[in-house]
Parts: structure tokens; sequence; C-alpha cells
């Protein structure tokens, strides 16, 4: 089942009243974008362990540490190859089985 917010706020309440398994989310996004959505998901206990893996246009070495930094499992740049996003989904849940 795949739940599809319309911004970052929306992202939070979504993950508030449900289950998630993995977030994909951008970095720009309305009312909170993609950087304070990951720091709120991190320091909620329901999530702090929960995937996160950021599909974006915004690029460089400084956007990508401080993208990880906050917690995001994988960082994407768009455009992208759907294989690629897979293969980043499954390597992010190998590391959560790991406690990596």
């Amino acid at each position: 089942r795949v739940l599809e917010a319309f911004n970052g706020k929306h992202a939070l309440d979504i993950a508030a009243a449900n289950d998630v398994d993995l977030f994909v989310m951008d970095l720009l996004m309305p009312e909170l974008d993609g950087y304070g959505a990951i720091l709120a998901l991190r320091h909620q206990e329901r999530h702090a362990a929960t995937p996160i893996v950021v599909v974006t246009t915004e690029e460089g070495p400084i956007v990508e540490k401080q993208v990880l930094d906050l917690g995001a499992d994988e960082y994407i740049l768009k455009p992208f190859e759907p294989t690629n996003l897979t293969c980043r989904i499954k390597a992010a849940f190998r590391r959560q089985r790991l406690g990596a």
C-alpha cells in the first residue's frame, strides 16, 4: 500500500497515523521541506529507524552530506533509473535489518 503526502507536514501527519515501512521524499515541498521532515521523523521514536530515501533535483556534495547527516538512508538525483531506485530501497532495508 502506498500513501501519498502533498507536502512535508502532511507526510508527518500520515506517519503519525499509520505504520510506515519506508519514506520516499523530495527536498522541495511546501509547508515543511524534506530537510525538516527528515529531522522530525528521526526525532519520533516510531520512525527513528524507518528507511528514508530522498529523490530530488537538489544536488551537490553539501546537499547530499546534509541530507545524510539529518538521517536519510539514500540520496538519489532526478532523473533516475527505476531500477536504481529499487536497488537503493533494497539496500536501505538490508541495512535496517542489520541494524546499521
